[in-house]
């Protein structure tokens, strides 16, 4: 007990810290796009709507779960903007830390683990994260949302004994999900749908039974019949139901942007991506817009450009190339870990 106490107390501390900023030094942290959605939610409440208005002009993509869930019915009881702005960011604090544990359940890491990683989603470990994330609370929906579409799609994944009644409840909310991530535009079909797709793929093509199908030294299949077979049991694992419900939910989730393209445009005004194009691959253009997003990731981690080496603000500079470093080490552990875990799947099935 007295180890799982000290193991919270990065996460407390963070909590506590991010609520103190709030208190005191809240206003420093907005810009008028945060101070736009405020008075979205203040002309929501006063005339009558609750997600969006037909006479507003979105300056970005269409959001039905957003801030203005919590912003309009504390406009109906609250006047003090700062109150009700502090309020939403602590309720979406907690938002964050239940999806994010709600995630990590089924995947069996223990307490310990789970409970540090949480304290990561509120360092903020650059101006920038604090502005847009922990301050102005621009992201912090996206990731309940994420984390929560996940969480359910693992939870579909698991096998044994599971209660009926709770998988289908589980799938119910999956679809609810689902169809508001895509009705709000393509957001979430690039950053969550898309990615689990690929994830299913992938893990399917590193399992045991399809490393059996396409070795040189594997049986072969004597017919089609066999054939079939074999390729039908590509999916009977793991990676199989992951890209089963991912599908699934990524169906869904187009049905809702279709409702985002006939209906939702057609009655809001909004941004759209209809405009975005590829870029040109020659003169130079491709790599500068990579160059573009390593900078942008290396500043979200606190780097800090035109600053001295040895001043405060230049050590940080330094943190943020160790933090990159942490980051792709932690990938490169995963991808070993998934390898580890075809491997004895392959060892099992061959046992059996």
């Amino acid at each position: 007990m007295k180890k799982k106490g000290l193991s919270s107390l990065p996460l407390v501390a963070a909590l506590l810290i991010l609520i103190v900023g709030n208190l005191f030094w809240l206003d420093h942290w907005l810009d008028s796009d945060m101070a736009a959605e405020m008075i979205f939610s203040r002309v929501l409440s006063e005339t009558g709507h609750f997600i969006a208005s037909p006479d507003w002009y979105y300056s970005t993509e269409f959001r039905i779960a957003y801030t203005q869930l919590l912003m309009v019915p504390l406009f109906h009881v609250l006047s003090d903007w700062h109150a009700i702005r502090m309020i939403v960011n602590v309720i979406f604090y907690a938002m964050l830390l239940g999806s994010y544990l709600y995630l990590m359940k089924p995947a069996k890491l223990n307490h310990k683990t789970v409970i540090l990683t949480s304290a990561l989603l509120f360092v903020p470990f650059s101006e920038t994260l604090a502005q847009h994330m922990h301050f102005g609370n621009t992201y912090l929906s996206h990731l309940i949302l994420q984390f929560l579409v996940l969480g359910m799609i693992l939870r579909l994944c698991e096998t044994g004994e599971s209660k009926k009644v709770s998988r289908i409840v589980t799938l119910v909310l999956l679809a609810l999900l689902s169809l508001i991530c895509g009705a709000s535009g393509v957001r979430y079909l690039m950053s969550v749908y898309a990615p689990v797709l690929l994830t299913g793929i992938v893990l399917i093509l590193m399992g045991g039974k399809a490393k059996a199908l396409f070795s040189e030294k594997g049986d072969r299949p004597a017919g089609l019949r066999e054939m079939l077979s074999r390729f039908a049991g590509l999916f009977a694992g793991f990676g199989g139901r992951v890209l089963k419900y991912g599908f699934l939910s990524t169906a869904i989730a187009m049905a809702g942007y279709g409702v985002n393209v006939t209906y939702v445009r057609s009655h809001y005004v909004f941004t759209t991506y209809e405009t975005t194009s590829f870029v040109r691959l020659y003169k130079g253009i491709f790599y500068e817009r990579l160059c573009d997003v390593f900078g942008c990731l290396m500043e979200l981690f606190g780097y800090i450009p035109d600053k001295g080496g040895l001043s405060l603000r230049g050590l940080i500079t330094m943190i943020s190339f160790v933090l990159v470093i942490g980051v792709f080490l932690c990938g490169v552990r995963v991808m070993k870990l998934v390898s580890v875990g075809a491997d004895a799947g392959q060892e099992n099935e061959q046992s059996e």
